[in-house]
């Protein structure tokens, strides 16, 4: 499968890659500056009128990032290979293949069911974690087991 992964989403599906599909649930108007914001909010609405490509790396979301380098996540040492571990978790926890196409609003279902353990294992330490917790949803699915 060839996908479009250049953050240029006119007109294409959406591409995520596994941790993405968890995460921007939560998104919240947040963003490294405005025009990143609008290509996630755009992406995002894209998203929820249909269908989504898995992907097994960088996509549509990374492509806009000033942390891509050469293809990978370069925010600090070996964060492309912490992101890959965390997308292949995300894609088990979803019971998802890493590549291949779903609904975005099957994956909605999904999450609400993984968030448990997700939070656990990636939320508290995330650094987009006060964006999220800016979110309705990821405050009504923390409020159970959120450590303060």
């Amino acid at each position: 499968m060839s996908l479009n992964v250049s953050g240029d989403s006119a007109g294409s599906i959406p591409v995520f890659r596994g941790h993405h599909l968890v995460c921007l649930h939560f998104y919240d108007g947040t963003g490294f500056y405005p025009e990143y914001v609008e290509h996630l909010a755009g992406t995002i609405k894209k998203a929820e009128d249909g269908l989504v490509d898995i992907c097994p790396g960088a996509d549509c979301i990374c492509a806009r990032c000033p942390y891509l380098k050469d293809g990978g996540c370069a925010s600090y040492e070996n964060a492309e290979a912490d992101i890959r571990l965390m997308d292949r978790k995300a894609l088990e926890l979803l019971e998802l293949p890493s590549d291949g196409s779903i609904v975005w609003k099957d994956i909605r279902v999904k999450v609400e069911r993984i968030f448990p353990e997700w939070h656990k294992s990636y939320c508290r330490e995330c650094s987009w974690r006060e964006a999220c917790e800016k979110n309705e949803d990821y405050r009504r699915l923390a409020s159970g087991f959120e450590e303060r």
